[in-house]
């Protein structure tokens, strides 16, 4: 029995797809061939009879994730997305001008402001954690992310994502502040260097 929209899932699919994806048309592509399982028909309600609508809508939030992820492709920034002209034909294939198709479902995308390097992160070996200090990771989202971790109380995989930027000394001074604020407090609390 269908029971349903899952974001979570939605969105744990669409990061899968995009590390296994070498470009936007691929993971496009990708997407397509899930999009029953990702993003199927509700009970009810418009999006269960109209799979034009269903199949746009899930191609923007696709398209969203793909816009707010750190890709390790693209040594972990969030790729910029193409958007069409709004007279161009729109990128979801139906031959409809941008402006008349898909240009509102994409002007109010819901992942814009958010933070998904932890979820990329869980989704990768640790090997390539030791990768962000020399990248074009957003600091910010390592900090929230260990801060998260940190609250989680899993403080040997804050120490996993944040030691590799004190080996680097020519990354310290893009250190997050998370960073070097936990590592004192380590210090601090245990009496011995972190």
């Amino acid at each position: 029995m269908n029971s349903g929209f899952d974001f979570d899932f939605f969105v744990g699919g669409c990061l899968q797809l995009m590390l296994r994806s070498g470009d936007l048309s691929e993971y496009q592509f990708r997407y397509l061939l899930m999009e029953r399982e990702l993003f199927p028909p509700p009970p009810e309600g418009n999006l269960r009879d109209d799979d034009d609508l269903r199949r746009r809508l899930g191609l923007t939030l696709a398209r969203s994730v793909w816009q707010a992820s750190p890709n390790p492709s693209f040594r972990f920034a969030c790729p910029r997305l193409p958007s069409p002209q709004r007279n161009e034909p729109c990128y979801c294939g139906s031959g409809i001008k941008f402006k008349q198709c898909c240009e509102p479902l994409s002007r109010n995308a819901p992942l814009k402001e958010v933070n998904l390097l932890g979820e990329v992160l869980r989704l990768l070996p640790r090997t390539k954690w030791r990768t962000l200090p020399d990248s074009h990771v957003d600091i910010d989202r390592v900090a929230h992310f260990a801060g998260e971790l940190q609250a989680q109380g899993d403080n040997t995989l804050v120490l996993a994502l944040l030691e590799p930027w004190f080996r680097a000394r020519r990354c310290i001074r893009r250190a997050p502040r998370a960073a070097v604020q936990y590592s004192h407090q380590r210090v601090f609390r245990s009496g011995q260097a972190a």
